[in-house]
């Protein structure tokens, strides 16, 4: 193994660095907060001014989460590096390691009624409704006229995520 790939390794497995990630995307997503107007929920057709702000938000919100999941998975060393590029299937599971509630299953991470229904929205977040202006299939786009996963309820689904977080870097520090 040259060295290159060494620290590549190593780094991939580097629980710190995945929750060091994980907090910057969090803090990121509470400085835009106050750019949304204090109505509940907030959708997309609601807030049509802070729209963007929205979006960023909700993926922010949602790669914080995946990233500390993934330190989880780093600290049992199950970070899989094949040809020289992680591989996220085997590492992460489907969905290249996006399928937010499928990973916390994986850790065997608790999560209550409400989280879980988080965790559902912000896999849509980070897979298309934070990145896209439409689901990329017929089934997403259903599920999105049934429930926006454009939508936050602040504070309350803030606190919800904060919840998740904290379990799951206290889960990543007790294993390392």
């Amino acid at each position: 193994m040259s060295d290159q790939e060494a620290e590549f390794l190593s780094l991939a497995l580097d629980t710190q660095s995945w929750l060091r990630q994980s907090e910057q995307f969090y803090l990121a997503a509470l400085a835009l907060v106050p750019k949304l107007k204090p109505q509940r929920p907030i959708t997309e057709d609601s807030n049509i001014l802070a729209t963007g702000s929205l979006k960023a938000l909700l993926l922010l919100l949602a790669i914080s989460i995946e990233n500390a999941l993934k330190a989880v998975k780093a600290t049992r060393k199950e970070i899989i590096v094949t040809n020289d590029r992680i591989d996220t299937v085997s590492s992460f599971g489907k969905k290249g390691g996006h399928d937010l509630l499928g990973l916390a299953k994986s850790i065997g991470l608790s999560i209550s009624t409400k989280e879980k229904e988080l965790l559902e929205q912000l896999t849509e977040v980070v897979l298309w409704a934070g990145r896209y202006q439409q689901p990329l299939s017929v089934a997403d786009f259903g599920r999105s006229k049934v429930k926006n996963p454009r939508s936050i309820t602040i504070p309350h689904d803030i606190e919800i995520i904060d919840s998740i977080l904290n379990k799951v870097r206290e889960l990543a520090r007790a294993q390392a």
